[in-house]
């Protein structure tokens, strides 16, 4: 059977070439047995006869070293079966893009087995399962091993329904009388056994809703049920039998629950083929929608959120029927045809449908039968969104599975290091975060390069996966090279969205946000920030996180449990023990210091010492936590007191700026109070932090920051806004309607008369291929020089070179402009030899040089030959 995506050629083709493999493979003796066969498999032989034939012919095939398609191999497997199977090629090759022989050997052999045991079991048409009601039989006589007695005669037989001798309860007269039918809903009937619904061979449609789990969408065969319709071909649906039912509709269906309530199934398939009306739960599922079954597991409730949208209930059969009618006699509208509703959204200027719907309620939107509509391409221009995220988890199964980085920068003021960046590393598995700090973005491919060897060090663990942005420090060669030769797969997220790479954003607004509340607590200025996002980090690694479900990082990280008795205020007073090597016998035996965090690979504290200007390593230290818890209570207190404080107020900022060069001139940070400090670093490397002897005030001192002049500034604008303003035209048409329009006449007539007299150009028709340039007048309005003089109104003919490409229509460009070191040459020429010097003015000089190249220029506004307008100037 042909593919439908295959072409005429290509099949044909095909074609003719298995067959011709097929005529090389086999004898002589067989070839005439099959010159009359029309097609390889007779219609009742074996299938797993045929299917041993052909691979005998795949294997001769190969021995003959004849190279095959594993994908052409299973097409001509299928096309080799007879126009029974035809229903199953279509199911094997529908909706995929390759298929294989195995897969396909597979599935016939599955089919030949059943086949088989469908044959050996019963002939019936169709599946029917029998009720499990009693009939009215004994049920004490259940088991007694009696045969069944044959059927009763129906004149002495008893009515299950009405209980009257004569008849049956199918043909029961008070069933027939009470049953009728209301105009605008479909009743069903609750009494219907399970045969009848499961019953593949009936040919009635019944009007019953049953809730399905196996089926992909919302079936009926029902045309006259859908509220809104559009037709078309969307594809196909397989029953249990492989039967291939087309789709021909699609709309919505309204259905009257038993609450009352009227409930709308959108996106219904139309299928003319099926016999039943089903829901799919797995529809249900996806849009929102939970189920949940009461006590008596009799009444299914299919809800979203607290509201019940419809109840189900179950038949002895273990069938789940809706409770409810379905709501016919609507106005049927097809979504492409629905001008009205158009015309109202057009109307509103606009508007959703959801609004569009709540004024269809109120009655308020004449002629609209239903507001759903076609795209309108205005209103995605308009109104069209960014997709929302959805929160995506990532399932690692270990440490270093999957890291995600960001870089954070620049800061105004640089770090007591020169730092203005950091990038931060954070393990998708146990949160452990990592901050190395950096004076430039290219640094972070060096930093990458330190943390991974060390992490992998550590753990005997690989990095696999890399998430960050498309930042140019993430996607230089050299970073994309190192990750491919070290198996490390990228996962970048797309331009202005840094949603995607959530999880290293969320962590920079978290770190960022607790070094602010430390640093403004302790006072310190802005030159420390890098010890408070030290400080940070490492505090962050020993708290419990949301994302771990309350666990903490660092336990996460390491496997053994955290020990916080370390943990100090950050910026408290501390006092710091001197050495005998350094202090006499009457010296005191202690500095003040201020506590800013850890030092990485250190048992000791890393103190700030205000006098000094220095960074302190020390265990010896005693911490004064009294006076910032003693500063917080004085501090509530004024506040509480309405009054101030008269203490400095310190503002920290610690959001990247996008310019580098916008701080003012740096100085080193001021003497703090006794709560005024810097940080060290705790989770990842604290190369910012300044030791104790490496600091020098050559180097490491912050340097001015050079602003560049300002140029084109509020004068130099306005200087050119009075020098281009003033009173002369700047079109012909200006200066034929100005006042003084005889003047400027004069003016363009003296300039043509020149052009004119220089035989600057001839009038010639534009040959083929060439194109013109324009021209326009440029007016000048020249004060008197003396009393005498009047003033001077000058008028020239310019041709917009500006239109001209190089190499076509000129090559060279100069200016008309004498060079003033030519003047002066010749002056001192003139001075050095005593000559005599005339000064002379020549007009239109540059008309009396000669072009090389062939250019032609549209005629000039207002002096074009009358009865020539269609021919050019050819400039000479």
């Amino acid at each position: 059977m042909k593919p439908a995506d295959m072409d005429d050629t290509d099949w044909v083709e095909m074609k003719e070439k298995a067959a011709g493999l097929i005529r090389l493979c086999v004898s002589d003796e067989v070839m005439h047995l099959i010159l009359d066969l029309t097609t390889p498999k007779e219609e009742g032989s074996d299938l797993q006869q045929h299917i041993n034939v052909f691979q005998n012919i795949l294997t001769d095939l190969t021995r003959l070293r004849v190279q095959m398609d594993d994908e052409d191999k299973a097409i001509i497997l299928l096309c080799s079966l007879p126009g029974s199977y035809d229903h199953l090629v279509t199911t094997l090759t529908y909706g995929k893009d390759s298929i294989t022989l195995t897969s396909i050997t597979s599935a016939l052999l599955s089919h030949g087995q059943r086949r088989q045991n469908a044959e050996g079991g019963s002939q019936g048409e169709g599946l029917y399962v029998q009720g499990c009601s009693d009939r009215g039989r004994n049920k004490g006589k259940a088991g007694s091993g009696k045969k069944r007695s044959k059927s009763k005669n129906r004149k002495t037989s008893e009515c299950y329904s009405c209980k009257q001798i004569g008849h049956w309860k199918r043909d029961c007269p008070n069933i027939k009388q009470g049953s009728s039918t209301s105009a605008n809903l479909v009743h069903t009937d609750d009494s219907c056994s399970e045969g009848d619904i499961l019953c593949v061979s009936s040919s009635k449609c019944t009007d019953a809703w049953i809730l399905d789990s196996g089926c992909s969408y919302h079936m009926t065969p029902n045309r006259e049920w859908f509220t809104t319709f559009r037709s078309g071909s969307f594809g196909f649906v397989y029953l249990g039998d492989d039967k291939a039912c087309a789709i021909t509709g699609i709309g919505q269906i309204k259905i009257a629950m038993d609450d009352g309530g009227v409930r709308t199934l959108t996106n219904v398939r139309y299928i003319p083929e099926l016999r039943k009306n089903l829901i799919s739960l797995g529809t249900l599922q996806e849009n929102g929608y939970s189920y949940r079954s009461d006590r008596d597991r009799d009444i299914l409730k299919v809800s979203k959120g607290a509201l019940t949208v419809m109840r189900v209930k179950r038949t002895a059969g273990n069938i789940y029927k809706l409770l409810g009618n379905t709501v016919v006699g609507d106005v049927a509208s097809v979504e492409s045809d629905n001008d009205a509703t158009k015309l109202w959204h057009l109307r509103l200027g606009h508007l959703s449908e959801r609004g569009m719907m709540e004024l269809h309620k109120r009655s308020l939107l004449k002629g609209v039968c239903s507001c759903k509509m076609d795209l309108c391409k205005y209103c995605v221009l308009g109104k069209q969104c960014r997709v929302r995220f959805k929160p995506m988890k990532h399932k690692t199964e270990g440490i270093l599975d999957y890291v995600h980085s960001d870089v954070w920068g620049p800061t105004r003021e640089a770090s007591m290091g020169g730092s203005r960046y950091f990038v931060t590393f954070t393990d998708d598995f146990s949160r452990k975060l990592w901050v190395y700090f950096m004076k430039q973005k290219s640094e972070v491919f060096s930093k990458f390069k330190l943390w991974k060897a060390e992490v992998e060090n550590q753990t005997g663990r690989k990095i696999k996966y890399l998430r960050s942005d498309n930042g140019t420090e993430y996607t230089n060669s050299q970073f994309e090279k190192f990750c491919e030769q070290h198996g490390i797969q990228r996962h970048f997220s797309v331009r202005k969205t840094p949603q995607q790479n959530g999880v290293a954003e969320r962590m920079n607004m978290s770190l960022t946000e607790r070094a602010r509340c430390l640093q403004l607590k302790a006072g310190l200025s802005k030159g420390f920030w890098a010890e408070t996002i030290n400080m940070a980090c490492y505090l962050i690694n020993r708290s419990p996180r949301a994302s771990l479900e309350g666990k903490v990082a660092e336990e996460v990280w390491t496997g053994k449990p955290i020990d916080l008795d370390n943990l100090r205020i950050f910026g408290c007073p501390t006092f710091v023990h001197i050495s005998s090597e350094d202090r006499s016998k009457l010296d005191p035996k202690s500095k003040k210091c201020i506590f800013v965090g850890y030092s990485k690979g250190v048992k000791g504290f890393k103190l700030w010492d205000p006098v000094s200007k220095k960074m302190v390593l020390s265990r010896d230290v005693v911490f004064d936590e009294q006076f910032m818890l003693k500063q917080s209570r004085e501090t509530e207190v004024t506040e509480s007191a309405g009054g101030s404080s008269g203490k400095e107020v310190i503002q920290v900022e610690l959001e990247p700026t996008p310019n580098k060069n916008t701080s003012a001139v740096h100085q080193q940070p001021p003497e703090p109070t006794p709560i005024n400090h810097d940080t060290a670093d705790s989770g990842g490397a604290s190369e910012d932090s300044v030791g104790v002897d490496d600091y020098q005030l050559a180097r490491d001192r912050e340097r001015r920051s050079i602003n560049p002049p300002q140029r084109y500034g509020f004068e130099d604008l306005a200087a050119y806004a009075l020098l281009t303003s003033s009173g002369d035209p700047s079109t012909f048409r200006e200066a034929i309607v100005s006042q003084e329009k005889d003047k400027w006449m004069g003016a363009m007539m003296e300039e043509m008369e020149s052009l004119q007299k220089n035989q600057t150009w001839e009038l010639v028709q534009l040959p083929m291929g060439k194109r013109t340039i324009g021209c326009k007048w440029v007016y000048k309005r020249k004060s008197a020089v003396t009393e005498k003089e009047g003033e001077k109104f000058k008028a020239r003919l310019v041709a917009k070179g500006y239109s001209q490409q190089k190499g076509i229509d000129y090559d060279e460009i100069f200016s008309p402009v004498v060079r003033h070191t030519s003047i002066r040459a010749v002056l001192a020429l003139v001075a050095s030899r005593d000559m005599h010097l005339e000064q002379m003015d020549v007009k239109t000089t540059f008309l009396h040089g000669n072009l090389d190249e062939q250019i032609y220029m549209e005629q000039p506004e207002g002096f074009s030959d009358t009865g020539k307008g269609r021919l050019v100037c050819k400039l000479k």
